[in-house]
């Protein structure tokens, strides 16, 4: 499955450049409703409920993704107000979790003796697949990443380009710039190149497939 992910050009190069990407350490989220997808009517279970969080952020890292390239929102929220860059992935569809956007939360489940299949059913996924009803423009599928498989780095963990989070798209913003002394980073020879453009008949972003980076001086 194509997914995409929007980023400041300093970033998207620095990641292209390296072959990863950076991945989200759970209780650094940008929504404050993060990994509290459940009820809390009890203190009992507001404490159950932060443990499991606290479980669940030692095990797992994040990589977050939108099924579309042509929101304008998306570009202007994550892209550097389409100054930046989008990288386009393929992806397993069975290493993606589609996130569910909900008008109220989840009932807590019962935790007494389950087994490490129901608990990652039953607690893990709904945590990293239920958001509220307000982010449902982003359109987004997640991939859980075990903090082993990553790499650490200045207190950043990061995953590698690999045959199953394999680059194909690379999508310049609609106001990205070459600025001066910008090197273009090679791209693997099946990845396409593209500049975002203003579609003529309808309030999206198009992209036009082009053979090489822009110049500093373009």
């Amino acid at each position: 499955m194509r997914v995409y992910q929007f980023l400041e050009s300093k970033w998207a190069i620095c990641n292209l450049l390296h072959s990863r990407l950076k991945v989200s350490e759970i209780d650094k989220l940008n929504d404050p409703f993060e990994f509290s997808a459940f009820r809390m009517p009890s203190k009992d279970l507001e404490d159950a409920q932060r443990s499991e969080k606290q479980k669940i952020s030692e095990f797992f890292k994040l990589l977050c993704f939108s099924e579309i390239y042509s929101d304008p929102a998306m570009w202007a929220y994550y892209g550097d107000n389409h100054k930046g860059i989008c990288l386009g992935f393929e992806v397993s569809i069975n290493s993606l979790i589609p996130v569910n956007y909900k008008l109220e939360r989840l009932h807590f489940p019962h935790l007494e003796q389950l087994s490490f299949e129901d608990w990652h059913k039953q607690i893990v996924i709904p945590f990293v697949s239920t958001k509220s009803e307000s982010w449902k423009h982003e359109k987004e599928f997640r991939m859980l990443i075990t903090t082993n498989d990553c790499t650490h780095e200045n207190d950043k963990f990061y995953y590698p380009f690999d045959i199953n989070l394999k680059l194909e798209e690379v999508i310049l913003g609609h106001r990205f710039i070459a600025e001066a002394g910008f090197e273009a980073p090679k791209l693997p020879p099946y990845a396409k190149l593209f500049r975002a453009d203003l579609s003529t008949s309808n309030f999206a972003i198009e992209r036009v497939e082009i053979n090489q980076w822009p110049t500093s001086d373009a």
